[in-house]
């Protein structure tokens, strides 16, 4: 019950930083929560409370030494939303990082909202794009 809590939660927050980065990027609000990384931080609560639930489970079956045994782990509920959480904290926490960077930069919305995307839905490939996008486009105005 409370795992499923968790998981609605941090997927609400990730969802609403997502949509604010690529939706709203123009409030200031937007702007606020890229800077702070106040919706990643509040997920990392949330794997906190995952991570600390995971040992008050019991040891997984499993380890990190090799692919059967990252499987074992990840075959186990809580371990599987502990990973899954982590994954939500870091990708919104890049994708924070690519949308400050580019209105540093002053790069296009046509150029960092795909990359924005692709952050969110394939992570590290998002974050190789914009970099590889930011190199070849030259600056242009301050986007807002």
């Amino acid at each position: 019950m409370l795992d499923d809590i968790a998981f609605y939660a941090a997927n609400a927050i990730a969802i609403a930083g997502w949509l604010s980065l690529i939706a709203l990027p123009d409030l200031r609000l937007t702007t606020w929560l890229a800077q702070t990384r106040a919706l990643s931080l509040l997920i990392v609560g949330v794997y906190l409370a995952t991570f600390i639930a995971s040992f008050v489970d019991g040891p997984s079956k499993g380890d990190f030494f090799s692919l059967d045994g990252v499987a074992d782990l990840l075959s186990d509920r809580i371990v599987a939303l502990v990973v899954w959480v982590h994954i939500l904290a870091f990708d919104l926490f890049v994708g924070s990082h690519i949308f400050l960077d580019a209105r540093r930069r002053g790069l296009s919305r046509f150029i960092v909202v795909p990359c924005l995307v692709a952050t969110l839905l394939v992570g590290p490939l998002g974050l190789l794009a914009y970099r590889i996008a930011a190199r070849a486009r030259p600056a242009t105005s301050v986007v807002r």
